[in-house]
């Protein structure tokens, strides 16, 4: 028998579907190269997005203990001048009781009011001067941490940033930069009237277990006469001495939702796509296109990632009551990019921020 013939090569159809199973192979793997690089970059960019709420947030915090920091020393302060003001009250309403017990000829009272002045005396003088020097120390203290509180927020922000989240994200500044936080100095006459009304309660607590006494203190101005022994205790004071003992006040750029009490943060790092690209480039064999503009834009942006926090009185009071209430509290905002652009002297991504500006984008929500 002879053998059966074979057909001419350019007929012969066997291997064929091997050839499109190539094909089909590079295409294969020029996809999952795609969608392995696509897959790191959404992780990328979510971890990038999580450092940057966390360094917002982060320091939106420490500005808002530092607020708390302030009420809490002008609370302080105000009750000092309290307690002053409490003796010298003790000292006005002694001498009237007395006149008052003797008319009404109760003699079982007299020694114990006696002891009340005694008392009274000998703790104005013990203590008048070093209270003194603690409204000095609470001014000096309250304006130290207006000023320091706003570094220590960015470098909690940038630990925050580049500490849990390295090495994805590779630096991490916040913005705006402020020198103080939104309080300055307030005035004598505020000092007076934080610290009155609650030297009224200590001067008559002496006083309970004389009933005389106590009707007659009752029937008189209580609040008028503290105010007015809060002012003469201050007036003992040189005047230029005087304003730096003064308690904390808001200043008047401090609005709720204003850009005052915001703290921005830009995180960025970079993201290596050659992996997508390398797909690509397998699945067309190479030839690959130039990205155009946009492309080259989003992708200079995938390597910043930006967020915004505040810091925000929430308490029922009036403005008034912001620095005497530690109520101050931090909370997450949708980014808005508005102002100048925030890092012009710096080097690491401030071409994407440049991008982002560029493109008209300066009112715009970001996430």
């Amino acid at each position: 028998m002879s053998r059966a013939a074979r057909p001419s090569v350019a007929r012969d159809q066997g291997g064929a579907v091997l050839v499109m199973g190539v094909f089909m192979a590079a295409l294969l793997v020029g996809f999952l190269y795609y969608v392995k690089g696509i897959g790191s970059a959404i992780v990328f960019r979510e971890r990038m997005q999580d450092a940057a709420d966390a360094a917002a947030f982060a320091g939106a915090t420490v500005q808002a203990r530092g607020m708390n920091l302030i009420a809490l020393i002008n609370v302080s302060t105000a009750g000092v001048l309290a307690v002053v003001t409490a003796t010298r009250l003790v000292h006005a309403y002694i001498a009237p009781s007395a006149i008052a017990l003797a008319v009404l000829q109760f003699a079982g009272q007299r020694p114990g009011l006696i002891a009340v002045r005694d008392a009274g005396a000998a703790h104005d003088t013990r203590l008048s001067r070093p209270l003194f020097g603690i409204l000095r120390a609470g001014n000096t203290a309250a304006n130290a941490v207006a000023t320091a509180i706003p570094l220590a927020a960015q470098a909690h922000a940038m630990a925050a940033a580049t500490g849990a989240y390295h090495p994805a994200v590779q630096a991490a500044f916040p913005y705006p930069a402020f020198r103080r936080l939104p309080v300055e100095d307030s005035t004598v006459d505020e000092l007076i009237a934080r610290s009155a009304a609650p030297a009224v309660p200590l001067a008559v607590l002496p006083f309970r277990p004389f009933s005389v006494a106590m009707g007659f203190i009752a029937s008189n101005p209580v609040g008028v006469v503290a105010a007015l022994k809060a002012r003469e205790v201050m007036n003992q004071i040189d005047p230029a001495s005087a304003l730096f003992m003064v308690p904390q006040h808001l200043s008047d750029t401090a609005v709720l939702g204003s850009e005052r009490l915001q703290i921005r943060v830009a995180v960025g790092g970079h993201f290596d796509f050659a992996l997508s690209e390398r797909g690509v480039e397998v699945a067309t064999r190479g030839q690959n296109e130039a990205a155009d503009d946009n492309q080259n834009g989003l992708a200079a942006l995938a390597s910043v990632s930006l967020a915004q926090a505040e810091y925000y009185y929430d308490g029922p009071d009036g403005r008034d009551q912001w620095l005497w209430n530690q109520r101050w509290k931090a909370r997450l905002r949708r980014v808005r990019v508005d102002g100048p652009q925030p890092c012009s002297t710096l080097s690491i991504d401030c071409g994407a921020l440049d991008n982002l500006f560029q493109r008209g984008l300066e009112r715009a929500v970001v996430h």
